[in-house]
């Protein structure tokens, strides 16, 4: 099956819709939008600057009424601060080894109980927010108080004593899902207590998630469907999950060389059956090569799941999922009265996605009527909320990336492994020819980073200096010199000095693709080297449903013409 790209159209299937209200003024139809943001995104601290991401954009998008059953809930990303789980903070832990995203998983399951039940009684919720943080932990309460009073318990322990748990919701298989279950009937009953006057002839769910958040959608997705989504009904009334929208996934949790740790296990990362949902739509980066930023795919063994969309786009990880600055590495600039640049959020790559990602979750809904979750730009929280602004999109960058995909030399029939890795290579092969000819301070890109990025555009050069020193010792590939380099470095280094370079892709990563390398310096510091140690001459991992890391085999050029979807290569 051929892999689609950014110039194609994910194929969408409008679900049938729940059963319309026959004149009943009091029955609704509810809709829960879930947005898990990327690691180190957070929109609240992003938000000044322009650079917030793709799902902090889509969800100052959806609606919030929930007098009428809107409701949308944003979890910010890991490794920064989240008061609702009792994250002040921002974390390296976060930011290095995903800490802190379970009991952002387990918040959105008690956002949507919260949701249910604010609606059914008109307002109050079903857990206060200090319950909220003291169930979105591990915390544990003692089994007697023989050795305890209850003066000396915790806030934490008593709010977990006073709900009839030993312990939080997190790290906790069975104790989360007899307690969903157990909420989940209590919501049943009291949408079915004849004294609630308002009924629900459906409950619409749309989930979206980057990076680490996306696999934070996936799991919350499965643990959904787990505990309180169960035969096509919640709270017993008819629910799905309408629209499933990521953008390139990656787990990449705990210490171990799978990135499956913990709650982010291949099979709780696996998108459900179309039963569950209706539509998944992922966006992966062509680009991306940080060692502790695998693909996710929502492929299983190779294969697309029938109600699945997975696309690639040019740039890197937060190319494709936003949160990017404007003028960041000297991108996303534009010319004002002929000479004059000042910083343009909308000419980031980014709003590609971004405006595709809407696109295909409109097509789910009926489109700006009253029934839609999704806010009209004109609108008056549409205009208040900028989205205007937020969502512009020139047709010069739609071209600027089709005139890649031109100009950029891969055979696009290629499976997703060979493909990620010959667009990869086309970069690396700019990225060498621009070290070899000492030419990196001439980068256009670099000047102006220099004038727009002042603070940040020493850690840009040093990520060319780690590239000159990978490239200096591959130049005479000393095994003790090389080690902890990426097993296929040496075949990295060999092919992109043959790639024929052209002037239309060097000026489309020039202008376009952010160095994901260089900007992961700035906040992990010294860390990098133990975090990061296969600098850029490497291949992307990529899992395909298993724990198995299937995309670390270099493909020889020759090669490519011919290869098919490996299943079970190991780093």
């Amino acid at each position: 099956m051929k892999v689609c790209t950014a110039l194609d159209k994910p194929n969408i299937t409008k679900p049938a819709e729940h059963p319309r209200a026959m004149g009943h003024k009091c029955e609704f139809i509810l809709n829960i939008g879930m947005f898990f943001d990327g690691t180190g995104n957070n929109w609240y601290e992003d938000a000044a600057g322009q650079g917030h991401s793709n799902v902090a954009r889509l969800w100052r998008a959806y609606k919030e009424n929930p007098m009428e059953g809107f409701f949308k809930h944003y979890a910010p990303g890991v490794g920064t601060p989240f008061k609702d789980i009792g994250e002040e903070g921002r974390s390296v832990f976060g930011a290095g080894f995903g800490w802190g995203g379970e009991p952002r998983i387990v918040w959105g399951l008690l956002q949507v109980l919260n949701s249910m039940h604010r609606f059914l009684k008109s307002g109050p919720l079903m857990f206060e927010l200090n319950q909220v943080e003291a169930l979105c932990s591990n915390t544990t309460v003692p089994s007697s108080f023989a050795d305890s009073s209850a003066a000396s318990l915790t806030e934490a322990q008593t709010i977990l004593d006073g709900l009839g748990l030993r312990t939080g919701l997190v790290d906790n298989w069975s104790t989360r899902h007899a307690f969903m279950s157990e909420c989940a009937g209590k919501l049943a009953m009291l949408h079915n207590d004849p004294k609630t006057s308002i009924q629900l002839t459906g409950i619409n769910l749309d989930v979206f998630g980057f990076s680490r958040g996306a696999a934070q959608a996936r799991v919350f997705c499965n643990w959904l469907q787990q505990g309180l989504l169960v035969n096509g009904k919640m709270f017993g009334v008819p629910a799905h999950i309408r629209m499933l929208g990521i953008f390139d996934t990656v787990a990449s949790v705990g210490t171990g060389s799978s990135g499956h740790g913990d709650w982010s296990s291949s099979k709780n990362l696996r998108i459900p059956p179309d039963s569950v949902v209706k539509n998944c739509v992922h966006f992966v980066a062509l680009h991306e090569l940080r060692k502790s930023f695998p693909l996710e795919s929502v492929r299983v063994n190779g294969a697309l799941p029938s109600h699945c969309n997975e696309h690639v786009y040019p740039g890197t990880h937060s190319d494709v999922g936003g949160g990017y600055q404007p003028g960041e590495q000297g991108k996303a600039l534009a010319v004002k009265q002929e000479t004059t640049l000042i910083k343009a959020d909308h000419l980031k790559l980014s709003q590609l996605t971004l405006n595709d990602m809407l696109a295909a979750a409109l097509k789910t809904v009926p489109r700006y009527t009253e029934d839609s979750p999704w806010l009209e730009f004109d609108s008056a929280d549409g205009v208040a909320n900028k989205l205007n602004k937020e969502f512009l999109l020139p047709q010069y960058t739609k071209q600027a990336v089709a005139d890649y995909f031109s100009a950029v030399g891969v055979d696009p029939s290629l499976p997703l492994v060979p493909l990620i890795q010959s667009h990869s290579l086309a970069y690396l092969a700019w990225r060498y020819r621009v070290t070899v000819r000492r030419g990196f301070d001439a980068l256009d890109s670099v000047k102006r980073a220099h004038e727009f990025d002042s603070a940040r555009v020493s850690f840009y050069k040093k990520g060319q200096a780690l590239l000159e020193e990978q490239i200096r010792l591959m130049r005479s590939w000393s095994p003790e010199k090389t080690m902890g380099y990426h097993a296929k470095a040496g075949k990295i280094y060999e092919a992109i000095q043959s790639i024929r370079s052209t002037d239309a892709k060097e000026h489309f990563f020039d202008d376009w693709v952010h160095d994901s390398f260089a900007g992961f310096l700035q906040s992990l510091g010294r860390a990098h080297i133990v975090v990061e140690n296969e600098c850029y001459l490497r291949h992307r991992g990529i899992y395909m449903g298993e724990d198995d890391r299937v995309a670390t085999l270099h493909f020889d050029p020759d090669e490519l013409n011919n290869a098919s979807e490996p299943k079970s290569v190991y780093a």
